[in-house]
């Protein structure tokens, strides 16, 4: 399903130097540094904006994530009279939501690293 343009047998050549022109652009950029495979320690990820973008983001949207994950199951039940016994299928979609976001992180990346 799928491969990286490099080894996909359905992309050109020409398809692939298109993909590929904003790495060749980069390289003439005046101190263009490389991408590296070096690991990054967890306390050095501190001093980039980035890392400080990506906190701030979190902090922001997990605590209503959390809420409706924690909070939907009392109210069906409080609202609607479902117990966890009576609405499986309900219930079974939001614990399958819940897995999902925690599979969700880890899945993309295991598409764009796949090796053969």
């Amino acid at each position: 399903m799928y491969e990286k343009p490099e080894k996909h047998p359905k992309v050109g050549k020409a398809e692939l130097e298109y993909i590929q022109q904003d790495i060749i652009a980069d390289s003439k950029i005046v101190g263009y540094v490389p991408e590296t495979t070096e690991k990054v320690s967890f306390i050095k990820c501190f001093k980039y904006n980035q890392t400080w973008a990506f906190a701030f983001g979190k902090f922001m949207t997990d605590g209503v994530w959390w809420f409706f994950l924690f909070w939907t199951p009392a109210y069906l039940s409080s609202v609607y009279g479902m117990e966890s016994t009576d609405a499986a299928l309900p219930l079974f979609v939001l614990y399958m939501i819940t897995l999902l976001s925690i599979v969700g992180g880890w899945l993309p990346t295991y598409f764009v690293e796949k090796k053969e």
